[in-house]
């Protein structure tokens, strides 16, 4: 009996230590399985993560390429006013110009002839009274023409003035005393020749279309002919600005960007489905956007 004391011993250390090694080895299979779990989960995050990062990168290129389309539009549609403005101003000068030299010319050109024919009656001299008197009298006419061409330019030049005196200066719907305003086509005329806005002339007749007008839209809503009044949307600046029951002649004032004077749109005119007039646009940037 003595003998199998140690064998048991033996065999009961053997089964706790193969007891031991069963429970370490399960213990490192679970440990084994959550780290591949763990690093499955960080892989789909970096992933998802990734993919996110993906999409702001596209969206933030795609509003940077948007701006610039737009900032490159508006200066396009500023020179092309500038441009409008401009050749407008002197088209009036350049006319009257070309009208005096041509009739310089013409005058130069009958002296000539004139001097040719006082020849040729010197040489003839039965006919010499009667073409002296012809050359005269057309002398006369050529600067009698020329006179009524200066006189022309004179009256255009006091009209001008004139026009200019008659502009009056009103406070806008916003409150804000205006610039001169027009009330037709010649004042409008006397405006540009001053110089101090771009005008775009415009007549408007579809109801719920929007018009460009330079940088800006305008959406004819209701028209009031008997009353002289009429409601429009103003599309500026990503904005939408309604103009209710405005009046003719009235000065309709709005802001856009980048401009220290407001806009000012003046209707001459209101007929059953259209308005006729212009708007007027500052040329005064502010100091930040010069």
């Amino acid at each position: 009996m003595e003998n199998n004391q140690p064998t048991r011993k033996t065999d009961a250390t053997s089964v706790v230590l193969w007891i031991a090694v069963a429970v370490l080895a399960a213990l490192n299979f679970v440990a084994l399985r959550e780290a591949v779990h763990t690093k499955e989960q960080m892989a789909a995050l970096k992933q998802s993560f990734e993919a996110r990062l993906a999409r702001l990168d596209e969206r933030a290129h795609a509003l940077d390429t948007e701006a610039e389309a737009r900032a490159a539009a508006l200066r396009a549609e500023l020179e092309e006013a500038r441009r409008l403005a401009a050749a407008s101003a002197g088209q009036a000068k350049v006319r009257a110009e070309q009208l005096v030299n041509r009739l310089a010319a013409e005058y130069q050109k009958q002296q000539e002839q004139i001097a040719g024919e006082i020849g040729q009656v010197r040489q003839s001299a039965g006919l010499a009274n009667e073409k002296v008197t012809a050359v005269l009298g057309d002398v006369g006419a050529v600067r009698g023409e020329v006179a009524e061409t200066r006189s022309a330019v004179e009256r255009t030049r006091s009209d001008l003035e004139a026009t200019r005196a008659e502009l009056r200066s009103v406070k806008g719907d916003l409150g804000i005393q205006s610039g001169l305003i027009a009330t037709n086509a010649r004042e409008l005329a006397a405006l540009r020749e001053l110089g101090e806005r771009h005008y775009i002339e415009f007549d408007i007749g579809k109801k719920g279309q929007p018009v460009k007008l330079g940088n800006v839209s305008m959406i004819l809503r209701k028209t009031k002919p008997k009353d002289l009044k009429f409601t429009v949307d103003i599309l500026a600046d990503d904005k939408r600005i309604e103009k209710r029951d405005r009046t003719v002649n009235e000065p309709v004032q709005f802001y856009v960007s980048g401009y220290r004077q407001p806009y000012e749109l003046v209707v001459n005119e209101v007929r059953k489905d259209a308005i006729i007039g212009y708007l007027a646009i500052p040329k005064m940037l502010r100091a930040e956007n010069r």
